[in-house]
């Protein structure tokens, strides 16, 4: 069964360099996919659920809950496919929801044996970048 989402996820992308559009009909299912403990298929996810943010960055609000879960999951599979999508969420979020990603990616890069430094300091760059250009 895995395989078979594994495959669906791999044709989605492929599809997706494309057409973004129909992410939008995936949103719910990508949302779960995301805490997958497969590796593979939590990552792939959460590059078309990004994808799809950058299309459609009004859903941000709607999914940002799903992407929360994942960092706050006490499966460390999970967690760290969901860190390095982090810096890119954070410039689609806006006020409070940006500084409470970047608050828990802190909290998770000191308080935890989790090695997210370096997705940290590139979610803040990315900010501080956003804001001069």
């Amino acid at each position: 069964m895995q395989e078979d989402v594994l495959k669906v996820l791999q044709d989605l992308d492929e599809t997706t360099l494309h057409t973004v559009d129909i992410l939008s009909h995936f949103r719910s299912e990508l949302s779960h996919l995301i805490q997958d403990p497969d590796p593979f298929i939590s990552k792939l996810a959460h590059l078309l659920l990004l994808r799809h943010l950058k299309h459609c960055p009004q859903d941000v609000d709607v999914l940002l809950s799903a992407f929360v879960s994942c960092l706050e999951s006490q499966d460390s599979n999970v967690v760290m496919a969901a860190v390095p999508s982090i810096p890119d969420l954070v410039l689609l979020c806006k006020g409070k929801d940006a500084v409470s990603l970047l608050q828990k990616l802190f909290e998770l890069s000191t308080q935890t044996l989790y090695n997210c430094s370096a997705d940290l300091n590139k979610a803040i760059q990315a900010c501080i970048q956003h804001t001069f250009t």
